[in-house]
Order: C-alpha cells, then structure tokens, then sequence
C-alpha cells in the first residue's frame, strides 16, 4: 500500500515478522504502524496501524522477547516514553497476554530522534532525556506486573549529538557528532567513507 505520508522505519521485531514504523497523518499526527512479512512480495505488503490517537506517537521498539513495544508520545503535553504489550495482530485478544494497559517510563520528558533502547535480556531501557541530553536508564521488572523502576542517569552524551545508540548489553555507546574544524561551527563533511570487509583486519 503506497501513500505520500512521511513514513520513518523504527525497529525491526526479533523474528523478522514485523517491522513498526511511524508515519505522518494530516489527521491524527504521527501514529505507529505495523508492515508485516517486511521481506516479502512488495504486492502484499499491507500495514496495520498499530497505534492511532489525536497524540504523536513515534520512535517504537521491540522489546527482545517481542512482548512489549516502547515508543514516545506526547499525550501527557511533552514526549515521554511509554510501553504498551505488543499482540500480534493474528492474535490481537486479552487472553493473548496477562499483561494489558500501558506504563510511563520516563519522568522527566524523552528526546529525539533515537528510539528507547532495550538490553538484550529486557531487564533494561534506555532512552534520551532532554535536561543536559543525558541518558537514561529504567530497569524493567515483570512481577507482579510490568513495572520499571525510576530512571537513573547513566551517560552525559557528547555537545552536539545528533543521534547515538548502544551495543545489546549496554556497555558501549556509539554517538553521531559533527566535527568542528579548526573551532569554527560545525560543517558537514564533502564526502562519506564506507570500509567494506573490516572484519578481515580484525585479530582473532
């Protein structure tokens, strides 16, 4: 199904079954989609919305287990981060999961454009908070219900970070950042280096 809204790719669920995007309605503002089979024949691709309010709601990940979905929204009046269960849409019923309804992460409000980050054992979200572009780390727990403690800061992003992301254990940080030149404003590089087969240099 093609449309001319403004559609951003966000995160691609850990079987490979669905990709959750966000895209533009005149309408309804930003709301987040589901494109099933993302690999498949480009003749049956057909999205579902997923989460459709007069807020914007963007930036959706998966949680590994696919149990839940992170995403921001702005219905409290700022962007903050919230989770909702994720029930594929074969399945879409209450007796689908224990788990119903939806929980506010952040506190202190949520940045873009980097979605929240999961830990590879879902135990863990990370996500942007605007005060200082610091992030933030909220430990998630699923007894007696889903809960995530308060977030704790945890990383002071470099000035001028445009973007970052973190390895599955969240460890490392990798953050975007223009480089000054010679301690004039930021410019942006005449060309960009892609190193294809890095790996072969790698000692084992």
């Amino acid at each position: 199904m093609k449309s001319d809204e403004i559609k951003f790719a966000n995160s691609w669920s850990p079987d490979g079954r669905f990709l959750i995007f966000h895209s533009l309605s005149p309408k309804t503002g930003f709301d987040l989609w589901l494109l099933p089979d993302p690999l498949g024949s480009p003749a049956g691709h057909h999205p579902i919305p997923w989460l459709q309010t007069e807020f914007n709601e963007r930036n959706a990940a998966f949680s590994p287990d696919m149990r839940w979905v992170a995403y921001l929204s702005n219905e409290s009046g700022g962007d903050q981060v919230y989770v909702r269960p994720f029930i594929p849409p074969n399945s879409r019923s209450a007796a689908a999961t224990p788990f119903a309804g939806k929980w506010q992460v952040s506190k202190d409000g949520a940045s873009l454009p980097t979605p929240p980050r999961w830990r590879s054992d879902g135990k863990e979200l990370l996500f942007e908070s605007p005060p200082g572009k610091t992030i933030m780390a909220a430990e998630v727990k699923l007894t007696p219900e889903f809960h995530t403690e308060t977030p704790q800061p945890l990383s002071r992003l470099p000035s001028g970070t445009v973007g970052w992301d973190v390895t599955s254990d969240h460890k490392r940080f990798l953050a975007a950042v223009p480089e000054a030149i010679s301690g004039e404003s930021a410019t942006p590089p005449d060309s960009i280096k892609v190193v294809l087969n890095w790996t072969a240099g790698l000692k084992q």
